[in-house]
């Protein structure tokens, strides 16, 4: 699988995270679940946005890298080896 068709899954994998996560905030502070300063409520979601973002950006290409050996060598244990 090239790489661009790994590159767009994982992405979507991404933004699924990213509205599941912004829509169960949203719906905590609208049932009251947890208490946010309605003014506050956009900074949240915009931080959450990002963190997850950033999150992505610094684990893409090791994601990728790991994702291409395993479909090399067809042996996922390879690549889940922990790091030293």
């Amino acid at each position: 699988m090239p790489n661009t068709n790994i590159d767009k899954i994982a992405w979507e994998l991404v933004v699924f995270a990213k509205e599941t996560a912004k829509k169960n905030i949203v719906a905590a502070v609208s049932s009251g679940q947890i208490k946010v300063d309605p003014e506050v409520l956009p900074v949240i979601i915009m931080l959450i946005d990002s963190s997850i973002n950033e999150g992505f950006n610094k684990g893409h290409k090791n994601f990728i890298k790991k994702v291409s050996l395993t479909s090399e060598t067809g042996d996922a244990t390879v690549v889940l080896k922990k790091r030293k």
